[in-house]
This record gives structure tokens, C-alpha cells and sequence, in this order.
């Protein structure tokens, strides 16, 4: 089961990146052109957000349970940019 979830966590992570460059190039195309502002630019942002939520939930299944994972340094960065990403 968990080794499931770490291969979604894998995989899923580039849509996560995909999802918010998507977000963020419609942001800026709203910013230059008003009539592309509105209900679509929170949507985008929404769905976004949430990919990231659900990134960071996958990942925390898999540390909690895989203790000594949490103590490499290496994926204590990868946790503190996943919360960071999140709350940016």
C-alpha cells in the first residue's frame, strides 16, 4: 500500500508542477488582459492549491510510515519545500 502511494507521489508530482505553471501563466495573462480576469483565475488557482494539498498528504503518509525516511537530510528538504510551496 504505501509503496503505492510513494510511486503517486512520484508520478504525481509533475502535475503538480505542470498544474502550476499552468495557474501561474494564466495569472499573468489575466494581469496583462482584464478580460481574462475573474471567476477562471480562481479556479485555476484553486485547483492548483489543492494538487499541492493532496502532494503533501501523499507524502506524509509515506514518512510517517517510514520513520527513518524523515531522518535523511535530504528529504527533510524535499518536506520543508513541499510546506513551503504550499504556503506560498
Amino acid at each position: 500500500m504505501v509503496d503505492t502511494i510513494l510511486s503517486f507521489h512520484r508520478k504525481f508530482g509533475y502535475v503538480v508542477i505542470v498544474l502550476n505553471a499552468l495557474a501561474g501563466l494564466y495569472a499573468l495573462a489575466a494581469w496583462r488582459w482584464k478580460q481574462l480576469r475573474g471567476r477562471w483565475v480562481w479556479i485555476s488557482t484553486i485547483v492548483a492549491e489543492a494538487a499541492i494539498l493532496v502532494q503533501i498528504v501523499a507524502g506524509t503518509i509515506v514518512v510517517a510510515t517510514h520513520k527513518e525516511l524523515a531522518k535523511q537530510n535530504g528529504i527533510r528538504f524535499h518536506m520543508f519545500y513541499g510546506f513551503v510551496a504550499f504556503l506560498t
